[in-house]
């Protein structure tokens, strides 16, 4: 079984797997990594444009451990799980510092670096030097608990220990990195949450479809539910441009730029009106966040926040979080801002 597992993936992938992907041509560690980090926890659509954008201005290792933290992070802004981006920030100064700009060529080197775990590690080194390391990500997961019928929850270390075990069953001796981009393909493209059964190269010996339960697997603890909280966010405008500020390293959109951001109402209580635009929901993994914009109207005497003032291109551009994307673009901020200030036609609402 894991001889045919591994063949079948290799040939299917060859005529049916992804082999267009902007990280496929001019296969080199940097690039094979930072496609690797930037594909955790996003789609590949989502990823693609991102992905060019970094590589056009971080070509290589060097010139992103030259570059400033803040422009990575404005880079990244909008993927979300930004601890991503300074690890990798910080891993190619350490590759540029300690290794000559080399990546390093074992797994337990690389698992050394930060934001680089074991699948990770496997993956740079299987697609990069058609080395036999076999790969653990969560198409990977899904694919071999379907395959091999396993009914235990796949978050648990026990199932992971079983299931590293088997990928390493099924890792073929030749042609490792066809393989590897293949059992993600076939995890991405066909044997994803709802199955193309009939489409797989794995249907005839697959035991979850035997069985018909492949949209029982993979199984997975039951989740904790997301916390729910209201955040205000207040909008100072002058002379068209928006009043930004910077968010500190911790909590939520570390170092992103947004408009002052309150869980409470109370410090503006009473000494400032607003237009109230319309709230809505941004989902993070563990936060279900209801957003209320508000315009916030000042008087001559009120002393306002610190931070920059930006028009609306600067805004979009200097790294802000995909929930204040949304507050700009999809409910034109700035045009309803520059409609209310200069016509004040809408009543304000005092707080």
């Amino acid at each position: 079984m894991p001889d045919s597992i591994g063949k079948k993936i290799t040939t299917w992938q060859q005529s049916f797997g992804r082999n267009n992907l902007p990280w496929q041509q001019n296969i080199t560690p940097y690039r094979v990594w930072v496609s690797e980090i930037m594909l955790q926890q996003t789609q590949v659509s989502t990823a693609i444009p991102y992905y060019n954008r970094f590589m056009h201005t971080f070509p290589t290792v060097d010139s992103l451990a030259k570059a400033h933290e803040a422009t990575v992070i404005e880079h990244w802004a909008g993927l979300g799980y930004y601890q991503r981006a300074r690890n990798l920030h910080k891993t190619s100064q350490i590759v540029h510092n300690e290794y000559q700009s080399i990546f390093p060529k074992t797994p337990e080197s690389l698992i050394q670096l930060p934001g680089i775990g074991k699948s990770t590690a496997h993956a740079i080194l299987s697609i990069c030097h058609d080395a036999q390391y076999p790969i653990l990500d969560g198409n990977v997961k899904r694919v071999l608990s379907r395959y091999y019928g396993i009914q235990e929850a796949v978050d648990k270390a026990d199932t992971i220990k079983h299931l590293w075990h088997l990928a390493s069953q099924a890792m073929p001796q030749q042609n490792c990195r066809i393989y590897t981009q293949g059992i993600m393909d076939l995890g991405a493209t066909i044997c994803h949450k709802k199955p193309q059964c009939p489409s797989c190269p794995l249907q005839d010996s697959c035991m979850a479809y035997q069985k018909n339960i492949q949209t029982q697997i993979p199984v997975k603890k039951p989740k904790n539910k997301k916390r729910k909280q209201d955040l205000y966010c207040l909008c100072y405008f002058h002379k068209g441009k928006l009043l930004m500020q910077q968010r500190d390293e911790t909590g939520i959109w570390p170092k992103l730029w947004c408009p002052p951001i309150q869980k409470l109402l109370s410090s503006i209580e009473n000494n400032h009106s607003v237009i109230r635009l319309p709230h809505y929901k941004h989902i993070l993994t563990h936060i279900e966040m209801t957003i209320h914009p508000l315009i916030v109207l000042t008087r001559p005497e009120n002393q306002l926040p610190t931070g920059k003032w930006l028009d609306e291109k600067q805004a979009l551009t200097i790294g802000i979080p995909s929930a204040i994307k949304k507050l700009i673009l999809n409910q034109s901020l700035f045009k309803i801002a520059k409609n209310h200030l200069s016509t004040r036609k809408t009543p304000v609402k005092a707080l």
